[in-house]
């Protein structure tokens, strides 16, 4: 089906997939591989299992592309750089099956739930298989809330319009869409569908923040104890996931002993990780989108034992990971973009104690505290 770049509009992108979809099997051709069973095996093919019984994948780009990245609003926003990507996306779905995978941001039922789906290039099952792993199970029947098209493949892209910077990733605020091309980064779509949802809350009447989230007990000077709900806000990089899986034990409170003369553990207890990454704040409640955690993982060591052990856990998914001498998982090098994802790590008990709960009401934790980082 002859498609021209005059045909390409934000609101016509999606009618010509379904199009380009529909031609497809009407000649007896599989265009959608609609959440196959075997995402993992398939992926097998091509990573690397260490040691320890994890697997690992290498990304063609090691992190996420912010400067090949645009935010198209209207149709007059609408440049030709962004239809000549996006007619080579459609070009290339008319050839390339696409798998499709659905996923769930927000626990179902509660206010931040958005039924999302995944259109990945086939070639690329690990990205679909750790894409969902991260958040709650998606419904295949549903009508998705938002979309996202990845295309890791380079398809001659165009420059960023007035820059000299490849166009990587269009994003359709108001259209619930996003494309990804050139990158098979999983963060890539990962923060593509937290863009959407922090959208979504905002038209729910919530804020979603970049934030992890991390809940405690305090015990007060008057031996009355306090329950706590911390938020670490910070940019990608500034130590979200580090301050926020950061759980005193007995080996790390041994160390403020040694340095400080205080035992943390007389009055802290009750250390639970509940996100690491995005969270959305309403009135009456604070919910997580993921069910698991996707951190880096550079210059990782047992002094932050909860990513530690659940980074060390046989249940990981690494992305770019270095391997030590003994062919097992390794953070001491310092390998640009490493990565690790996990839903129940087996290692951590701190990370796993309620791993499908995603919603908090603010009245059982009065007071949130709150860390800006820079």
């Amino acid at each position: 089906m002859p498609i021209s770049l005059d045909d390409i509009t934000i609101t016509s992108f999606p009618k010509l997939f379904d199009q380009i979809i529909d031609e497809k099997q009407k000649v007896g051709l599989k265009p959608i591989q609609n959440n196959p069973p075997d995402l993992l095996e398939r992926a097998k093919l091509y990573g690397t299992q260490f040691r320890n019984g994890s697997w690992n994948w290498a990304s063609n780009i090691w992190n996420r592309s912010a400067a090949g990245s645009v935010v198209v609003e209207r149709e007059e926003d609408m440049r030709v750089e962004h239809r000549m990507l996006m007619l080579r996306v459609l070009e290339h779905i008319l050839d390339q099956p696409l798998i499709q995978a659905d996923a769930t941001l927000g626990q179902k039922g509660s206010k931040g739930e958005m039924k999302c789906r995944l259109y990945c290039d086939a070639q690329f099952p690990d990205v679909a298989y750790r894409w969902q792993a991260v958040n709650f199970p998606g419904d295949p029947d549903a009508q998705p809330d938002a979309q996202l098209f990845m295309i890791p493949h380079y398809l001659e892209n165009p420059n960023v319009p007035g820059k000299n910077e490849m166009l990587k990733v269009i994003r359709f605020p108001f259209h619930n869409y996003t494309i990804v091309v050139a990158s098979s980064y999983m963060g890539e779509a990962k923060k593509g569908f937290l863009s959407h949802w922090i959208y979504e809350i905002y038209k729910r009447g919530g804020t979603g923040e970049h934030a992890s989230l991390k809940e405690f007990t305090v015990k007060r000077v008057d031996g009355t104890s306090k329950n706590i709900v911390m938020s670490v806000w910070g940019l990608t990089g500034s130590g979200k996931s580090t301050h926020g899986h950061y759980v005193y034990d007995e080996k790390i409170a041994q160390i403020y002993i040694d340095k400080f003369g205080i035992n943390p553990l007389e009055f802290i207890s009750n250390q639970l990780i509940r996100n690491d990454d995005v969270v959305a704040v309403f009135e009456d409640c604070v919910v997580s989108p993921e069910r698991g955690c996707w951190t880096k993982t550079e210059d990782v060591d047992v002094t932050q034992h909860a990513i530690y052990n659940a980074g060390m856990s046989p249940n990981a998914l690494h992305e770019n990971t270095e391997w030590d001498e003994h062919g097992d998982v390794s953070f001491r090098i310092k390998t640009r973009g490493a990565s690790s994802s996990w839903r129940t790590p087996a290692t951590s008990t701190e990370m796993s104690t309620h791993p499908d709960r995603s919603t908090w009401p603010c009245s059982s934790a009065p007071d949130i505290s709150r860390t800006m980082l820079g």
